[in-house]
């Protein structure tokens, strides 16, 4: 894909590996990550590494916990109390941050 387009400029991924798979990519094919937009999706403990080292611009901190706590509330809310609120919420939002050169230091373990 990069070699048949070689415009492309941004490396979006649905989580942390698979854009740590395309700065595998790049770094094979001997282009610097640098010079790309590269944002995933985890904070995992290796794209933290990667924004701090300048090889990714951003990973979204989408905490577990978080979303844990939520997805329990909402399905103990629609099990135990016909009248929960829960009933008639079509979405639910998690507080996401974004990860960046700016702030990595808070979230490095």
């Amino acid at each position: 894909m990069l070699t048949a387009h070689p415009e492309i400029n941004t490396l979006l991924g649905w989580s942390d590996t698979v854009v740590l798979g395309g700065i595998a990519a790049l770094t094979n094919l001997q282009k610097a990550p640098s010079d790309y937009v590269i944002v995933g999706i985890d904070a995992t403990t290796e794209a933290l590494a990667s924004v701090k080292s300048g090889n990714m611009s951003a990973t979204v901190n989408n905490p577990p916990d978080k979303f844990g706590e939520l997805a329990f509330n909402v399905c103990y809310g629609l099990i135990t109390d016909p009248n929960s609120s829960w009933h008639f919420i079509q979405h639910a939002i998690t507080k996401l941050q974004i990860v960046d050169s700016e702030n990595v230091a808070e979230f490095m373990p």
